[in-house]
């Protein structure tokens, strides 16, 4: 386990990955958490989900992460580039 105690500065957005084993093929059970900490000036923020909306899901098997990452690509133009090609 890994914990970053820097604050990581972004303006807009940012994005974290997490690498699964050698060019990401790897299925695993894997969960992460993350903290957000906001100077004011704040705005509202919509309602943390229910215990039920935020309970693990099932485990994918490896068709189900081609058939996903292939509904993907379609929805992106359709790219074999966009997300590997194992």
């Amino acid at each position: 386990m890994k914990h970053i105690a820097d604050p990581v500065y972004f303006d807009k957005s940012l994005r974290v990955t997490i690498e699964h084993g050698h060019n990401n093929c790897l299925t695993l059970d894997l969960a992460s958490v993350a903290y957000w900490y906001q100077q004011p000036p704040l705005s509202t923020l919509p309602p943390i989900p229910g215990k039920e909306d935020r309970a693990l899901k099932g485990f994918n098997e490896t068709w189900q992460i081609h058939q996903w990452r292939q509904e993907w690509r379609k929805a992106k133009g359709g790219d074999k580039q966009l997300w590997g090609d194992e």
